[in-house]
C-alpha cells in the first residue's frame, strides 16, 4: 500500500504489476511484462514514488510509478525465488 493509504500494488503470475486506486477502485497503471517469471512481492517505497518487485525470475526491480519505468535491477546469484521484499529506510547501513 502507498505511504497515503490511496494505492495498493499486486504482483500476478502473468508477470506484470497493477497499481489501483483505493478511492475510485480503478485500475490506475500496470508495468506489463515486469518479470520473465511469476512476480511474489511488490512494496512501494516510503515515499510512494517506487515500487519494487520480486521474482521468481531472480531478480529484484525498482520502477518509478510516475513514468512507469525500469529504473534498477539486482541479479540474485544463487537459487530461490524472492517471497518478501520491502524498502529500508535509513540515512546509512
Amino acid at each position: 500500500m502507498s505511504a497515503n493509504g490511496r494505492f495498493i500494488a499486486s504482483g500476478s503470475k502473468d508477470r506484470s504489476i497493477k497499481v489501483f486506486d483505493l478511492q475510485t477502485r480503478l485500475q490506475a497503471c500496470c508495468f506489463e511484462e515486469a518479470h520473465q517469471g511469476e512476480i511474489n512481492s511488490v512494496a512501494f517505497s516510503p515515499d510512494s514514488q517506487h515500487i519494487v518487485s520480486g521474482s521468481e525470475d531472480r531478480t529484484v526491480k525498482i520502477f518509478n510509478v510516475a513514468t512507469q519505468k525500469q529504473i534498477q535491477q539486482f541479479d540474485a546469484s544463487t537459487e530461490g525465488n524472492f517471497f518478501v521484499i520491502n524498502f529500508f529506510q535509513s540515512k546509512s547501513l
